[in-house]
């Protein structure tokens, strides 16, 4: 596995959020030992040349409950009020997820940070990052706006119904 450098991790990623198991795996053997035989009597901030981004998700619990995956664009007009986004969360009787709406992708790198993720006209790159994730509770829909026949909207509304009933505990929980 290749070493990303600070400069790589910036240009990849909008947020790195590093964990306590992450850190002690990035330290040599002889370091490791070091940490387990000397517990430290006060706080100390370890020095890294990786830059640590904390995501402001990380302040309310992981994991997530739930959580709408979308594009910028679309979150804009998904948000907007009447539109085919807000229509089918109150048929389906869950207008709270509407705040669960994010555009941050990088979700999809740690997919365990979420219990239900539900991916609405993401593109092919993107999607596929999220089905190769082999997360147990997702579901990848196309963009709601460009459903224009019946049958396109049958087809999208079918399997949402399904995901949303079978994930209720979840969606309930937020």
């Amino acid at each position: 596995m290749q070493k990303l450098t600070s400069t790589d991790v910036g240009v990849l990623y909008r947020s790195l959020v590093i964990l306590p198991d992450d850190r002690l795996s990035s330290m040599d053997n002889a370091e490791k030992e070091l940490a387990k035989k000397k517990p430290s009597t006060h706080l100390k901030e370890p020095v890294t040349d990786k830059p640590e981004v904390e995501d402001p998700r990380s302040q309310y619990g992981l994991p997530h409950p739930f959580v709408i995956l979308t594009t910028p664009r679309l979150k804009e007009a998904y948000l907007a009020e009447n539109s085919p986004f807000q229509k089918i969360i109150t048929a389906l009787n869950i207008p709270q997820t509407a705040k669960y709406l994010t555009t941050d992708s990088a979700l999809l790198q740690n997919p365990k940070n979420v219990a239900c993720l539900w991916c609405i006209g993401l593109d092919i790159a993107t999607e596929k990052v999220a089905l190769n994730s082999n997360h147990p509770a997702i579901l990848i829909s196309p963009d709601l706006l460009r459903l224009t026949s019946n049958e396109e909207k049958k087809a999208m509304y079918r399997p949402l119904k399904t995901f949303i009933t079978a994930n209720m505990s979840i969606i309930q929980q937020t």
